[in-house]
């Protein structure tokens, strides 16, 4: 979740650091909240951002009310291996714990109601599940806004 001298405020969710890092400076928003599972990325978030909160842990044990309420952008990405094409195995999606990752996103952005948000992924979620996978994200999406535009 972010703000900065403008008034904006965004929120990052596990994932999304790198496309946010690439465009931070740009964009007039600054991170004032943060969360991700790995001990690593919260510590490269930490030295990239050091004025953040980051919340390290499962995102499905977050307290949704510990997150500040007002932001303008929440940015995240779900985890992408049971979506993506390059693994060997089944491409399990959302049928399994780390695929259903996903619906705290869809909470999340309920909860907090910004602006606008970003979700993203591999391309490998167009054709998870048979092209369910996507239907469904985009449907709970759709539950929430008026229009999800996919990119």
């Amino acid at each position: 979740i972010l703000s900065l001298t403008t008034g904006k405020k965004q929120g990052l969710l596990t994932g999304g650091f790198k496309f946010y890092k690439k465009n931070y400076k740009k964009t007039g928003f600054k991170i004032i909240w943060a969360n991700d599972i790995d001990k690593d990325a919260c510590a490269t978030l930490q030295l990239n951002f050091p004025d953040i909160n980051i919340s390290r842990g499962d995102i499905r044990e977050i307290n949704l009310k510990s997150i500040p309420k007002k932001c303008d952008l929440v940015i995240g990405g779900f985890p992408c291996q049971d979506f993506s094409i390059t693994r060997s195995t089944k491409r399990e999606g959302i049928k399994v714990k780390r695929g259903k990752l996903y619906e705290f996103f869809v909470k999340t952005v309920k909860e907090k109601n910004p602006k606008a948000f970003i979700a993203e992924n591999v391309k490998g979620i167009l054709s998870a599940n048979k092209g369910e996978a996507i239907k469904l994200i985009i449907q709970e999406f759709a539950h929430i806004i008026l229009k999800p535009v996919f990119l």
